[in-house]
């Protein structure tokens, strides 16, 4: 997550690499299900863990004609398991979710595409939002644990819905890393376990709806 990450054309500034909801996911609160367009910094997000956190930081970006890379990924209802994510989930092709495979660890999801259950969705205009705690966590959009955003000098690039951005303390992004969010894998042999996994379910799914219609 960094400048490299980002393409500038005109006034619209894209990234693949940042973690984005699309307007309309639900993000889990202690006031329910809210969507993440209607969040307000100090609700207090639930994470993975149960923890109710408050939110320190909203921002969003409205982009026009993205490249594919910049294409959402849409992650549909049950692909990683009953009511995970409970609807189809759309995110950013760099926001990793969480997934245990011997342990809990954090996968962008461009990474899982498998043109299924989880794929790109091709779109005219799209708007992301990046939703921050006082540290890197597990928050819960659609029910689907997924890693909050966490600024490493590019919150600059979003327009500031809510909050205040400060300059980048290294320590506090290790630290934020290190305390509260699972590892990040984007490749080897986990990865490969991962898409398996959710091939093996695609699978059943498909043949749960054959039967369904049959």
């Amino acid at each position: 997550m960094n400048t490299a990450d980002f393409a500038v054309s005109g006034n619209t500034i894209t990234t693949s690499q940042v973690p984005c909801f699309v307007s309309g996911t639900r993000i889990r609160t202690t006031r329910g299900e809210v969507p993440v367009e209607d969040l307000q910094v100090g609700d207090l997000a639930v994470t993975s863990s149960g923890k109710a956190r408050p939110i320190v930081w909203i921002g969003h970006r409205r982009i026009e004609r993205p490249a594919p890379a910049v294409w959402p990924v849409r992650i549909m209802a049950g692909a990683f398991g009953n009511n995970i994510p409970i609807r189809d989930l759309f995110l950013s092709p760099g926001h990793a979710v969480c997934v245990d495979m011997a342990g809990e660890v954090f996968v962008p999801v461009g990474q899982l595409v498998n043109g299924s259950t989880i794929d790109w969705v091709e779109v005219a205009k799209v708007a992301y939002w990046h939703v921050e705690l006082e540290s890197h966590d597990v928050l819960l959009a659609e029910g689907m644990p997924c890693e909050s955003y966490m600024e490493a000098g590019n919150g600059a690039f979003f327009r500031r819905a809510h909050g205040r951005l400060g300059k980048v303390d290294p320590g506090r992004v290790a630290e934020s890393l290190s305390r509260y969010a699972p590892p990040f894998v984007d490749g080897g042999l986990i990865v490969e376990a991962i898409r398996e996994r959710l091939a093996c379910r695609a699978e059943a799914l498909a043949q749960k709806q054959a039967t369904r219609a049959a």
